[in-house]
């Protein structure tokens, strides 16, 4: 599931929008200035879209289009300006900001949503993922735990790419749900701490503790795991 920043400062366009976009399985988040937007892109969250209107009543959207760039949450987003402005020389500084693509906020839903879901199929072309001791490469679906191969299931190298991109944040377990099922469940979904479970197995035969279990909130990959005890 895609994470989007939406900053709109007209609630019933921004509205209308999240909720069409969440209809197309992308997970949005809404604010409605400029000084909240960049504190947002300041967290350790991943964001793989931004949507920002320009004009925005606190200053100007181009800032954080620029600023994104910079934030290791939206350095790789797919950042697109919504905005009434027809004027070509906005548009080339709007895509010499940052922007990927400068949108009419007449846009229909559907030209944006196949925008998004191209610009998702490059971005998410599988690289090498790193973390601590562990090593993902996504493309030919393997994993390595101090240069140690170990085999898991699909399942389970979708939850662990989850993890490892949005490290070292703490996942909640109905977003856990939302992002491998594509709906959300209750956040004391068994499946999903069943799957974690077996996940955690997998990673622990290499003598490592890599996944952390936050009481009533969820999981999160240790930066510094801790040795497993082999059992006598």
């Amino acid at each position: 599931m895609h994470r989007v920043l939406l900053v709109e400062n007209d609630a019933r366009h921004a509205t209308y929008l999240s909720g069409a976009l969440q209809q197309h399985g992308f997970l949005v988040e809404r604010t409605d200035c400029m000084k909240r937007g960049l504190r947002l892109l300041q967290d350790a969250d991943v964001r793989d879209m931004l949507l920002v209107e320009w004009p925005l009543p606190d200053g100007d959207g181009l800032r954080i289009v620029s600023e994104a760039r910079g934030f290791t949450s939206s350095k790789t987003a797919w950042v697109a300006v919504l905005t009434t402005m027809q004027d070509v020389d906005f548009k080339v500084d709007a895509l010499a900001a940052g922007a990927d693509d400068v949108l009419s906020k007449r846009v229909d839903i559907r030209e944006l949503v196949a925008k998004m879901r191209a610009a998702a199929r490059v971005r998410t072309a599988p690289v090498a993922l790193a973390f601590g001791p562990i090593r993902v490469d996504p493309a030919q679906a393997r994993v390595w735990v101090d240069d140690r191969e170990v085999s898991i299931s699909r399942g389970q190298l979708k939850l662990l790419l989850y993890l490892v991109t949005r490290r070292p944040r703490v996942i909640t377990r109905s977003e856990l749900a939302a992002a491998l099922k594509g709906t959300h469940h209750d956040t004391h979904s068994k499946p999903i701490d069943v799957e974690v479970s077996r996940l955690r197995k997998r990673l622990g035969l290499c003598g490592h503790e890599l996944i952390r279990t936050v009481r009533g909130v969820g999981y999160a990959l240790d930066p510094k795991p801790k040795l497993r005890r082999r059992r006598k």
